[in-house]
Parts: structure tokens; C-alpha cells; sequence
């Protein structure tokens, strides 16, 4: 924040730029971290022993990160959700919220017929969108805020990297 005072104009007109252009940058960082963490319905099945990752910042079902994407999911498009995810749904989201690898339904989630209701769900635009919405104001992102504001680095190429760092290691 002091960077932004630097600018000229008092503190909060400077913090209020910094912020501004830190949203301007978000989808170009996002982009540029999701290319090397895959599409809207890409998946990584367990080969990292965290279960289930799914979309562009690979949510990861172990760590929880996936229960907030598909609560998130839920309450956006209710009916959606339940049409996609199958008569399991409800089981979905209490396994995921506690951050489980157990199955779902009897079957775990890097096995059929779930992988190919997570692609489905990667190619539907509700869902695509929910992605894009929590990828830019979810805990990813606030943490390469919060590290860019602990270093005083405002520039689009450090909150890419804080914001890759938030993804790799966690908020």
C-alpha cells in the first residue's frame, strides 16, 4: 500500500488504484497459471495421491479445495448440479466437504461413471463460469493478495507468481 501512495494523491486513492489494477490483471494471471494446470474439465485422477483435481486450477479433493468448488457449483445452479452429478449428488458434497477420498455411491471419484460427470460438468457454461468466479475471488487468489501486500510487489508478473504459488502449495 505504501508502493501506492508512492504515486502521488493520498493513500487511499493509491490503494484504491493498486486494487483496481490488480482486478484488471486477475483474468490474465489466471490464464497464465490454468495453462499449466489444465482446462475447465480437465482432470487428474489421484495420479498425486490427492484424489480427485478437477478445472483450471485443479481443485483437489483432498485438501478440500474441491468441496468449496462443488458447493459453489451447487448453489449456483441447483438443479444443474443434481441433473449432472447423478442421484449421488447429496453424498458428493458431504464427502468432498470433508475433504474425503472415500467413494461416492461405492465408487471412488477417479473411476467412472464420476469422471465422466466432473468432464461433463467442465464443458457446461454455468459450471464454466463458477470456475472463472471462484478462481478470481476464492482463497487462491486472496492468498496472492495478501502475499503481494506482505512484499509491497504490485506488478502483474508478482501476483502471477504469488497467485501460482496459492495454487501449487495452497492459500
Amino acid at each position: 500500500v505504501v508502493l501506492a501512495a508512492a504515486g502521488g494523491g493520498s493513500p487511499v486513492a493509491g490503494a484504491a488504484r493498486v486494487v483496481r489494477t490488480t482486478m484488471d490483471w486477475a483474468d490474465k494471471v489466471i490464464a497464465r497459471v490454468s495453462r499449466h494446470e489444465g482446462s475447465y474439465d480437465s482432470l487428474n485422477l489421484n495420479l498425486d495421491g490427492a484424489g480427485l483435481s478437477f478445472g483450471i486450477i485443479q481443485w483437489a479433493q483432498k485438501v478440500g479445495n474441491l468441496g468449496v468448488l462443488l458447493a459453489e457449483m451447487q448453489r449456483s445452479a441447483p438443479e444443474r448440479f443434481a441433473a449432472t452429478f447423478g442421484p449421488d449428488w447429496q453424498a458428493l458434497l458431504a464427502v468432498t466437504a470433508r475433504s474425503s477420498l472415500e467413494p461416492v455411491g461405492g465408487v471412488v471419484l477417479w473411476r467412472e461413471p464420476w469422471v465422466a460427470r466432473f468432464k461433463a460438468a467442465g464443458r457446461d457454461p454455468v459450471f464454466i463460469e463458477v470456475q472463472n468466479r471462484l478462481a478470481r475471488q476464492g482463497a487462491h487468489f486472496q492468498g496472492a493478495l495478501q502475499a503481494a501486500a506482505v512484499f509491497g510487489v504490485w506488478t502483474e508478473r508478482a501476483l502471477a507468481l504469488f497467485y501460482d504459488t496459492s495454487v501449487q502449495q495452497g492459500p
